[in-house]
């Protein structure tokens, strides 16, 4: 098998930074590990920016192999602006190469929390409420604090923080809409502790791996904010203490809500347990960091899964959703 991975590095070769760059990317030495991983079954790995010069060296690389098992194991969140983790999907749409993940309207949808709240609410996934407030419109009155607020497009926790009355509000949002650009999400705040579910595969060979738990302190109003993750470190747990018919549940809610949003490959949906025992998820991340030392591969170890063996799921798994059957 030929193998493209493709990340992101160099942000200034585009024609112009007209927004901020993305903040999320991967760091250079998981991005050697993982194409390591792959190469060391015999695989030719080339490792590729996504900049403005990756079609071209993408349609070299694929003319330079001669053949049409090329695949892109895209670790690109993009490099700015609006849906940007669709940018590598779409680009490779058009050029017909196989990828690894979810397609540009997947990734558009669940980048997008509030899409992905309307999606979940469409399919009868537990969410919690929400309005979402731009920089011209009026504060609503009568909201019930405290209340989570956050960038409408952001992930790794960034720009999160819990606010207890309308001036905290008030400054919260002043700061997402001139910091990040975008609309805030104002969400209920669910007290009750936190999980992940994280997914890999398609249709009928989807599965779950083990519940992760987040545990965030003794603090009642915790949430698992860029700062908290900064300064607290939070442990996780997997496999969480969650079993029999709860378990099932979330992992159905998830499969589901996967399926609605047009996910491929993998995923991993964020969700708390209210007061009343009822889950409430949040969002979803297309892009699950696929770093050693994050949540989704400590789920996968609790799976029984080593590092190498997660990296080859993930490829089958996309292969055989192109219909290629390729020893690994």
């Amino acid at each position: 098998m030929n193998v493209a991975v493709v990340y992101n590095e160099d942000f200034t070769k585009v024609f112009s930074l007209r927004n901020r760059p993305a903040r999320e990317r991967y760091e250079r030495k998981v991005v050697e590990k993982i194409a390591k991983v792959v190469s060391s079954r015999g695989h030719r790995v080339e490792v590729f920016d996504a900049n403005l010069e990756l079609c071209e060296k993408l349609l070299n690389f694929v003319e330079e192999c001669k053949v049409d098992n090329v695949i892109v194991f895209n670790l690109s969140y993009g490099t700015q602006g609006e849906s940007r983790y669709s940018h590598v999907p779409a680009m490779l749409e058009m050029l017909g190469i196989m990828y690894t993940g979810s397609g540009p309207f997947g990734h558009a949808i669940a980048l997008d929390k509030v899409s992905t709240k309307l999606v979940f609410k469409e399919y009868g996934i537990p969410t919690p409420e929400f309005v979402v407030i731009s920089p011209y419109q009026k504060i609503p009155e009568g909201l019930s604090f405290p209340l989570v607020v956050k960038p409408r497009m952001e992930a790794q926790s960034l720009g999160v923080n819990l606010v207890r009355n309308y001036r905290e509000l008030e400054d919260t949002l002043t700061h997402v809409w001139e910091e990040f650009g975008q609309e805030a999400l104002v969400e209920e705040f669910i007290r009750g502790p936190e999980y992940e579910v994280s997914l890999i595969g398609n249709g009928k060979y989807i599965k779950a791996l083990p519940i992760t738990g987040i545990y965030l302190g003794d603090d009642p109003e915790a949430i698992y904010s860029r700062e908290a993750k900064l300064k607290y470190h939070p442990e996780q747990f997997c496999p969480a203490a969650i079993k029999g018919e709860l378990a099932r549940r979330l992992v159905e809610l998830s499969i589901k809500a996967f399926n609605a949003l047009h996910l491929r490959d993998y995923a991993r949906f964020d969700l708390r347990l209210g007061e009343d025992g009822k889950p409430y998820f949040f969002e979803v991340n297309s892009m699950a960091s696929l770093n050693p030392s994050g949540s989704f591969f400590c789920a996968a170890k609790a799976a029984g899964l080593s590092y190498d063996q997660l990296i080859f799921k993930i490829l089958h798994s996309s292969l055989r959703r192109y219909g290629v059957d390729v020893r690994l």
